[in-house]
């Protein structure tokens, strides 16, 4: 067995008090088990958020979110990871007028859950609500934890967890 034995550890900016850093600081989740439908083809809000407060403007949101999902047709249903009212979590290349965090090409009745993961850092200590936004492309149907077939016994649940960690 070995031991390892130190009197300091001393981080690239010369700081010796590491002691926090990396460390889960608070943990807020909420789930949507309820549906929702949408034929916009601009972003609107899908119900799927949670609000933190972090405790040093410094610290990250590890933001963790399942998004169950389905469209009734070609071509694409696109995903966008909201913090108040900024995007976050974008493409390089914008250029196209589907660009968002995450986009699903269907060719038909299509079912899909998505996760979508990213380390923000919002530099407040104020409450930061984040949130999910859709569209269509092309004005079909999207629906929210269940199947887009009416009839559908189908059905699912999304998730949005917000994780603050130490930095």
């Amino acid at each position: 067995m070995s031991t390892l034995k130190v009197n300091t550890i001393t981080n690239v900016a010369g700081n010796a008090d590491i002691g926090n850093v990396g460390k889960v600081v608070q943990i807020v989740s909420s789930t949507k088990t309820d549906t929702a439908s949408s034929t916009s083809t601009s972003f609107t809000d899908t119900g799927i958020s949670a609000s933190i407060t972090p405790s040093s403007s410094s610290n990250k949101i590890l933001i963790v979110t399942s998004v169950y999902w389905s469209h009734s047709g070609s071509p694409a249903m696109v995903l966008n990871l909201v913090r108040g009212s900024t995007n976050i979590s974008q493409p390089a290349v914008t250029s196209g007028s589907h660009a968002g965090t995450v986009a699903a090409w269907v060719n038909a009745l299509s079912m899909s859950s998505h996760t979508i993961t990213f380390l923000d850092s919002p530099n407040t200590t104020s409450s930061t609500t984040y949130k999910i936004q859709w569209k269509s492309t092309n004005g079909g149907t999207i629906q929210l934890n269940s199947y887009v077939n009416a009839t559908s016994q189908y059905h699912g649940t999304s998730t949005m967890t917000l994780t603050e960690v130490a930095a």
